[in-house]
């Protein structure tokens, strides 16, 4: 083709109407955000740009200390915000292949109060964790002038409502089962709360968001289908 042309002079290549150039996030072809490493100019068809902003470029906030997603106790000195790529369900393999580094998925168990010591405590299970079936709910129920306790869950990590767990209670616990959660029929996040009292009314509460997974996972072969016949 050079040969062919070279006789010929050159022409400018005329852009034709309608094209508009827009910054994008160069990894997602999305609208940058402050999150975007490296910024392109596309040139698009007027009325096809991009509207919504990189969701691949996300912010967490890590513990220094642990190395893990940090919490409400870490010390602020002591972490700092990474920004991770995420990419669609389905690309686990390749992320994993290409070696591209990814969010840790346990929450940081260095700092925090110690829940063995304190008078009103959920020691078990832990913030964050996972349960099925039913789950004994231990800890601490024993501040002095100790009158009644009770349990209660609630769905969410802000719950409008909660219900209780078995009866009020009226004796202390050092370090034992606060009460029997049956989360047979439950699914998602939800919040556990203790809850006592005292003999001058005063109450004493805390909480701790646990994820209840009680649905088996089900598996498929999507290929090769049934009965297939390969050559």
């Amino acid at each position: 083709m050079e040969y062919v042309l070279k006789p010929l002079p050159v022409e400018e290549f005329p852009e034709p109407p309608g094209l508009t150039r827009v910054e994008v996030d160069a990894t997602s072809g999305l609208l940058p955000t402050e999150y975007s490493p490296s910024r392109i100019t596309e040139v698009f068809i007027k009325g096809t740009e991009p509207t919504t902003y990189d969701n691949i470029h996300r912010p967490f906030r890590i513990c220094k200390v642990s190395g893990k997603l940090a919490t409400v106790y870490c010390p602020p000195d002591q972490t700092e915000e990474v920004v991770f790529e995420i990419y669609p369900p389905g690309t686990e393999d390749w992320v994993r292949e290409s070696g591209i580094p990814q969010p840790p998925t346990e929450y940081c168990d260095v700092h925090g109060p110690n829940l063995a010591a304190s008078d009103v405590a959920i020691t078990n299970p832990e913030a964050y964790s996972y349960v099925r079936g039913v789950v004994a709910v231990m800890g601490n129920a024993k501040p002095s002038r100790f009158r009644l306790f009770r349990l209660q869950y609630g769905e969410g990590m802000d719950p409008s409502s909660w219900t209780q767990i078995g009866g009020d209670r009226y004796d202390k616990v050092d370090n034992n089962v606060l009460g029997n959660w049956d989360t047979t029929a439950l699914d998602g996040l939800f919040s556990l709360k203790l809850t006592v009292m005292d003999k001058d009314d005063h109450y004493h509460e805390t909480a701790v968001p646990v994820t209840v997974d009680n649905i088996s996972p089900t598996l498929k072969i999507l290929h090769p289908e049934d009965q297939a016949v390969y050559v």
